[in-house]
Formats: structure tokens, sequence, C-alpha cells
């Protein structure tokens, strides 16, 4: 992606983090990139190719964030939680989730998000000591399923009933530990 290409999509990152699909406009996405108006049509020309622009730039995020965790379930969690709920990673789940309903929708923008996920979900594979490479992959997506429904509630809730990112790292490691061990039986 040019480099104006990919100003853009950050921009359309932020704008769905912080207008919701409903903001993304090209005159807003132009405002945001600091761009001048009229610029970002000539680079994509409909907002369903400003949605398809923004997908793989954040799964080309998320992958650089899953290759820069730990070397253990909860490390690795950790380092994903704490890179996700605070900050630009907070702007970025908020807009992969809009992007998550878009994607519903639009098999072009799911192909994008899933390309994040797989590569998210082959590291949390890989470092989980089962025997069975399939139960391995299985707890994997109930960690990563598990995992969106806590980030999920957390990122919409008012700021005084967000739980703490230790209470959430607290819950997560319970719930692989459980994952692990009932894998074990």
């Amino acid at each position: 992606m040019s480099d104006r290409r990919t100003r853009i999509a950050d921009a359309v990152i932020t704008l769905l983090a912080e207008q919701g699909s409903r903001g993304l406009t090209h005159r807003a996405v132009d405002a945001q990139a600091g761009l001048p108006k009229g610029s970002t049509s000539y680079y994509f020309r409909s907002r369903a190719e400003l949605l398809g622009a923004a997908a793989p730039r954040l799964a080309e995020l998320d992958i650089a964030l899953v290759d820069q965790g730990g070397n253990d379930p909860a490390s690795f969690m950790g380092h994903i939680l704490d890179e996700s709920l605070s900050g630009v990673g907070r702007i970025r789940t908020l807009a992969r989730y809009e992007l998550m309903l878009e994607a519903a929708r639009r098999p072009e923008i799911h192909a994008a998000l899933t390309a994040g996920t797989n590569r998210f979900r082959d590291k949390l594979t890989s470092l989980f000591p089962l025997a069975d490479p399939q139960e391995a992959r299985l707890l994997a997506g109930d960690v990563i399923a598990y995992m969106d429904g806590l980030f999920l509630s957390n990122i919409t809730s008012p700021q005084m009933q967000r739980q703490s990112a230790v209470e959430l790292k607290c819950r997560l490691a319970r719930f692989i530990d459980l994952g692990v061990e009932t894998s074990h039986e």
C-alpha cells in the first residue's frame, strides 16, 4: 500500500472508532488524514472501497502486534490486552468491531479480517502445550471468542464500569488455565 493509501486507511480506522460507520465519508477521511478535499475519492471511489482499504490495514497492524507478543499464553494474552484497550490499540479495537459488523454483509471485508484472526489463532495455538494440535487450535478459538467478549463488554461500558487491565488479565488467565486443564483430561 502506498504511503497516501496507508494514510487514508489509517484515517478510516480512526473515523470508524470515533464516529462509527455512519461517520465515514470521503470528506471526513480527507480531514482526518490531513489531505486536500477530494483526495480520498481519487484513491477510493466508494464507501465500500474505503472499508475495503481499512480491513487489510487493520489486519496488517494486528499481525505486527501478534508477532510482538510473548512466548507463553499468559504473557502473550497480557500483551494483546495491554495493546488493545488503551491509546491507539483502543482505536483499532473499536474499528475492528465496526468492521466485524460490516463483514457480516461484505465478504471482501470478512476475508481481510480473517487473515488477522488466523495469524492470531496460529500464534496462540503454538503456545498451548497440548499433545493434540487440533485440541490446541480449538482452545485458541475459544480463548479468542472469550477475549472478544471481554473486550467488547469492557470497551463499550462507561468508564466507571470498566474492569482494570489486571482484572481482565486474571479472567483471561483463569479461562486459559481451565481450557488447558480440561484439554488434558
